[in-house]
């Protein structure tokens, strides 16, 4: 499992920086603060110290209640997340890990690793109780009315991108990055991934042969898909 999860690491570490934005207060993530390269990208790991450390963070009472037991308080009670077996490096089995509170957001971040290889989340809203899809990270719009998820498969360089609605509604998932056109090279992975202050995705990239470029992911109003456009043609 440890072995694993360092890879998972490795593999968000390479991204270039696409979630660059963890100073942010509306954001939360599963990746460790790095006081030295060597920590760089590392993420917190069940029955960790770090683990420990962010559940005396919380709110309310948030504990191990068992080895493969997780609980954690909200406002008007007690959420249970149990691992399933097997409990060994195969990632066959799903491991929760606690990996903190926003107190801007009211919300907890809640790890989920194992089953189908993929590196997630969910988000704990701390008033309700209700759970939200989350990822290792999510990063929220100024207005709080999007958020965006990253998650990592595991050996796939570079992320995939959610992007939900408040309410948990998915409008959008992506590569972060440019692909060709059969989906199978990179062309480009995305850099420096925040919201601006009118309620915008940005990001940069420089795509293989291309200068770099601003990009800003916009809602077409005559097809309603998402795409993502030059900030300079908009």
């Amino acid at each position: 499992m440890k072995e694993t999860l360092i890879c998972i690491a490795a593999s968000l570490m390479m991204t270039g920086g696409t979630a660059g934005q963890t100073g942010d207060q509306l954001a939360l993530t599963c990746t460790l603060l790095a006081t030295s390269p060597a920590q760089s990208g590392k993420v917190v790991e069940p029955l960790s110290a770090e683990e420990t450390a962010r559940l005396q963070h919380a709110p309310h009472v948030s504990r191990r209640v068992k080895e493969h037991e997780l609980q954690v308080g909200w406002n008007g009670g007690q959420r249970l997340f149990k691992d399933k077996p097997p409990f060994d490096d195969s990632m066959d089995g799903l491991y929760w890990v606690y990996c903190g509170y926003n107190l801007s957001l009211k919300s907890h971040l809640i790890g989920k690793y194992g089953r189908g290889d993929l590196f997630t989340g969910m988000l704990l809203d701390d008033r309700s109780g209700s759970l939200l899809p989350g990822a290792t990270m999510v990063l929220f719009s100024p207005r709080r009315d999007f958020y965006l998820a990253y998650e990592q498969p595991d050996g796939q360089y570079g992320e995939d991108l959610k992007l939900y609605s408040s309410n948990g509604t998915m409008l959008w998932r992506g590569y972060s990055g440019f692909l060709s056109a059969n989906g199978t090279t990179v062309l480009g992975n995305f850099e420096n991934l925040h919201w601006d202050a009118n309620n915008t995705l940005i990001a940069e990239i420089e795509p293989i042969g291309k200068r770099r470029m601003s990009v800003t992911l916009i809602r077409r109003g005559d097809s309603g898909q998402w795409e993502w456009v030059s900030v300079a043609s908009r």
